[in-house]
């Protein structure tokens, strides 16, 4: 195929002048995937032999140097790492290795030198336990000593194979779980569900007999509640419990309680001069090898682990903390300061919003939904790149109103708005960062009942006048209530007859002002959406959709995502199946036939069903520039389906991609950098994606990467700086049309492939772009290098 004489010349003109023109430095890889997660849980820390602290977060591991300026690197699941939350971790020395043990049994060693992981699936594997966790890792010569939810067992660390397993100890149960263990001269003493169990290690542990219990039949004593945390320290055996701290000596004698720590100890950690650390949830107890005694706490935190370092000067105390990071103080009498990477507050991540170049997030309903403490639970704006919280412990004002559970959000022209299970609303100003809260003690949200003013937002939304419209899914009074952010001018509608007594579980307005209301029963269950439409009287009319095929054919009656496409359509996920609404103007007026939900027709007719996605549990739903939809499930991963529906161009699972979870509790995409948002149930990440927004005209093209080299580039140029619609050429310099591409958003992709898909000449090409209109034509330029 050639193009016309006329073409020819206007290419040549157009390559004349494009050759003048620098080519552009290579933009950030499509198909790149980034972490973004909370280091703030602080679940373990060790030292190596060059002085750096390895901490294990909820979030991943990082190293800190003291006195290295500051910096800190950062691993997660994307460098290697098995999961983000590495619930046990320990150093050796002598192989300058750090083990990493995870909830499922799962054990990995992170050679430091090499920085290359190795994982071993021994306990994972074992089919006799259903709770394989791993509770605490020491490494002793050449074995690593494991102890698990079902016992102890011991690695050989040279090879990586299991020397012995401890699953019966003594007269305890079998598959007994160890908290944790000290190992004292020949004895190693185990913190079990049951009590204390003592072994030596000089015998064949493997057989009962050769362990000792604190059941009172042995020489042990009698302590039969779980131990939590056992250490030896001046010729004391000391255990902690749930009820309190006991000691006995070692060389026998009762257990009595002891005050010589603070608080129930969880954990111990002994250094390597004799000193012990005791950490208990509200204070850390230091006694040193001297005989000094010492206490200190993190106000208003949680402490998860410790480390304390006196063979340094000054002396060197860290607190592992459930909500603030590393605690870390130098001088024993002084406070701490505060060490953690940047990111997020926490690694629950609901409900984005994006407003153009505006992107905010809420965190999750746990602690009023499930009475889960974490004062952290608030919202995040995305500033500069960075996620900035704001919650209970960032913010006084949201502190005093005891706000937090924030798992909904909305974005007008001058506020961003949260809502929260059992805090109410808050209305936080984009340019002052000022913050009004509402509950049900203020504004006519209702409470649970008239005296409880706990007050449970179902969803908000906002309209195309800026107002917020707010569903209660819970409340003594009307339910859907609209809000005027500048004028804090309130309006309350009852709940019509036809919607039922059920909650609003959320709230959508789409662009003809129609509020999409999904419904939970009582009892927890989907009771389909109702659709609604306010007049400006107040009157409201509206129907309610469920799986009856005359009432909406939807796929369940558990809607968990409604989102309006590009073309108008309404998509809706739910716990079994996507469908869609072709013309949501007509559901309330039309007809049965108008308000029939259109289930995904798969475009493959050889597949098992012949509707796409028939049977996942739809979560979130997404729209893309290209009006492509990106559809997170539970426990199904990630899918992006075309602008119809009828073919899966993408799926994302732990299998095949870094997603830390098959579980995606929402996504969103920034239209302007093709940039996916995925959050899952163990954390937040990103994937870079073709389509972005459309430009308005188009000139110069952005072609990238530029050269394209085939030994060096596995996978497409890209081409940026398109209009919505656009048809491009590639051409050689002699004007042979070698390909052409249509593109649906302001990048497109091609493979540097031929008509027949076999790689091209090196050389140079040129890449003509016009939009289906035949108003705008843009120009590039390609290098190719064979």
């Amino acid at each position: 195929m050639r193009i016309s004489p006329f073409s020819l010349v206007l290419f040549f003109i157009l390559l004349t002048a494009f050759s003048l023109l620098p080519l552009r430095g290579q933009a950030q890889e499509i198909g790149d995937w980034r972490p973004e997660t909370s280091f703030t849980r602080t679940t373990d820390v060790v030292q190596d032999r060059d002085g750096a602290f390895w901490v294990a977060t909820d979030g991943g591991l990082y190293r800190w140097l003291p006195g290295g300026g500051g910096s800190l690197e950062t691993l997660t699941s994307l460098d290697g790492m098995y999961r983000l939350s590495a619930t046990a971790i320990a150093y050796d020395e002598a192989r300058h290795q750090l083990w990493l043990g995870f909830n499922d049994g799962t054990l990995q060693s992170l050679d430091l030198q090499r920085f290359q992981f190795r994982t071993l699936s021994d306990i994972t594997r074992n089919q006799s336990f259903s709770n394989k966790r791993i509770n605490q890792l020491q490494v002793i010569g050449d074995e690593l000593f494991v102890a698990a939810q079902f016992g102890i067992v011991v690695f050989d660390t040279r090879n990586g194979l299991v020397r012995d397993s401890y699953v019966n100890l003594g007269r305890f149960s079998r598959g007994t779980a160890v908290n944790a263990f000290q190992v004292e001269g020949d004895m190693i003493y185990a913190a079990t569900a049951s009590g204390i169990a003592a072994g030596n290690l000089n015998e064949a542990l493997a057989v009962p007999q050769n362990w000792d219990n604190s059941d009172g039949q042995g020489n042990i004593g009698t302590l039969t509640q779980e131990v939590s945390a056992i250490a030896t320290y001046a010729d004391q055996l000391f255990a902690g419990t749930g009820s309190g701290n006991f000691a006995r000596a070692l060389d026998g004698g009762e257990w009595s309680e002891t005050n010589a720590f603070t608080g129930n100890v969880e954990r111990f950690r002994s250094n390597a001069s004799g000193a012990l650390l005791a950490v208990a949830e509200s204070a850390l107890t230091v006694l040193e090898a001297d005989g000094l005694r010492s206490t200190h706490t993190v106000a208003r935190e949680t402490h998860l682990t410790g480390f304390f370092d006196d063979e340094v000067t000054p002396s060197l105390l860290l607190a592992g903390t459930r909500e603030s990071g590393l605690a870390v103080k130098t001088d024993l009498s002084g406070d701490f300061d505060f060490i953690r990477p940047s990111g997020p507050d926490l690694n629950f991540f609901i409900r984005f919003r994006m407003d153009g170049d505006e992107m905010i997030a809420a965190s999750t309903s746990a602690p009023g939904q499930r009475g889960v403490p974490l004062n952290n639970a608030g919202y995040y704006i995305f500033r500069n790149g960075e996620w900035v919280s704001f919650n209970r412990r960032t913010n006084a004002q949201l502190d005093s109103f005891n706000f937090n559970s924030v798992y909904r959000a909305a974005i007008t022209e001058n506020y961003y708005v949260f809502g929260s299970f059992g805090r109410g609303i808050a209305v936080h100003n984009k340019q002052t960062d000022e913050i009004r809260l509402f509950n049900a003690t203020n504004s006519p949200l209702p409470g649970l009942t008239a005296t409880d003013p706990f007050t449970v937002v179902g969803g908000i939304d906002r309209d195309a006048d800026g107002n917020i419209w707010i569903a209660m899914a819970r409340g003594d009074g009307d339910r859907l209530i609209r809000l005027d952010p500048e004028t804090e001018e309130w309006l309350t509608f009852p709940v019509p007859d036809n919607a039922g007594a059920d909650r609003y579980l959320d709230i959508y307005i789409d662009r003809g002002g129609q509020k999409w209301l999904p419904l939970q029963t009582g009892t927890g269950g989907g009771g389909g959406v109702f659709v609604n439409r306010v007049e400006a009287d107040g009157t409201q009319t509206g129907i309610r959709l469920t799986t009856a095929q005359n009432q909406g054919n939807l796929p369940n009656d558990l809607v968990q995502a409604v989102v309006q496409d590009r073309r108008g359509e309404i998509w809706v996920g739910t716990g079994r199946g996507v469908a869609r609404f072709l013309f949501p103007d007509r559901i309330i007026d039309g007809t049965a036939q108008d308000r029939q939900a259109s289930f995904l027709i798969n475009a493959d007719p050889d597949a098992d069903s012949p509707f796409l996605l028939r049977d996942v549990n739809a979560t979130s739903i997404a729209v893309d520039a290209a009006n492509q939809k990106w559809i997170g499930t539970q426990g199904d991963g990630l899918y992006l389906v075309d602008e119809q529906g009828r073919n899966i161009l993408r799926h994302f699972t732990t299998a095949n991609s870094p997603l830390f979870s098959n579980t995606i509790v929402d996504v969103a995409v920034d239209e302007r950098s093709g940039t996916v948002f995925i959050a899952t149930d163990e954390g937040l990440l990103t994937f870079v994606d073709t389509p972005r927004t459309a430009g308005r005209q188009m000139d110069d093209l952005f072609v990238y990467p530029n050269p394209f080299r085939y030994n060096q580039h596995s996978g497409n140029m890209i081409i940026e700086g398109l209009t919505d619609a656009t048809l491009i050429s590639v051409i050689t310099v002699d004007g042979r049309l070698i390909n052409r591409i249509n593109a649906r958003s302001g990048r497109a992709e091609w493979n540097v492939r031929d008509f027949n898909g076999n790689e091209v000449s090196s050389g140079v090409y040129m890449i003509i772009a016009n939009d289906v209109n035949g108003n705008e034509r843009g120009v590039g330029k390609a290098v190719i290098i064979r």
